[in-house]
């Protein structure tokens, strides 16, 4: 497993650079795959994370209310509801992410000019 030592995303072998923020990939120690801590760390660094794993936070958070409101329904209609939502919902976060990436591509590409 190869991971970056930027952004921390996590690759399958044969990707030699991270698609996320472009730094070349390092294999990851196997001590570190399961340490619990390591989940937890983007609370800390939460201004530094990359638009892909923002909008992913985002995607989760954005279930829970899908959720309840679908519960109201409590039929077939619920459940119709819920997954309509979260396609619509998983759409919005996937185009949210072109455009912050083309954003973050933009502002790297400024600050080495």
């Amino acid at each position: 497993m190869l991971i970056c030592p930027n952004c921390k995303s996590e690759f399958e072998d044969g990707v030699s650079i991270c698609s996320d923020c472009g730094t070349a990939l390092v294999k990851q120690p196997e001590e570190e795959k399961d340490d619990i801590s390591d989940k937890w760390n983007w609370l800390k660094d939460f201004g530094n994370i990359t638009a892909k794993r923002a909008l992913t936070i985002l995607f989760y958070l954005g279930l829970a209310p899908l959720f309840i409101s679908s519960i109201l329904f409590r039929s077939f209609l619920g459940i119709v509801y819920f997954i309509f939502g979260v396609l619509i919902w998983k759409i919005i976060c996937e185009l949210l992410i072109i455009v912050f990436r083309c954003f973050e591509t933009y502002v790297e590409k400024n600050k080495r000019e």
